[in-house]
């Protein structure tokens, strides 16, 4: 399958009335786009996943972290796995 990124227009205010529209072809297209993500990503292979797991341990052994803000945190890649070792998770995207 593949997936193409779309540009979406700079809406300079909420007043303007583009920006409804905007932000709901948005959320249908990543809505509709996230369910494939965890199987066609190549970030989701196992491989992969524990690369970054033994790094997110590492960086959290170092600085004795309780708590993560993960800021784009799309589908929760990087929360699902530092979840088993931090007290307190926010993920904003």
């Amino acid at each position: 399958m593949v997936h193409f990124c779309t540009f979406t227009p700079i809406i300079k205010s909420k007043m303007d009335p583009k920006y409804k529209e905007v932000i709901e072809a948005n959320i249908a297209l990543h809505s509709t786009m996230a369910s494939d993500y965890s199987t066609c990503e190549p970030h989701f292979r196992p491989e992969n996943i524990e690369k970054v797991s033994s790094n997110i341990r590492t960086v959290i052994e170092q600085t004795k972290a309780e708590s993560m803000l993960d800021l784009g945190c799309g589908t929760g890649f990087l929360i699902h796995i530092a979840k088993p070792f931090l007290k307190n998770i926010t993920g904003v995207d």
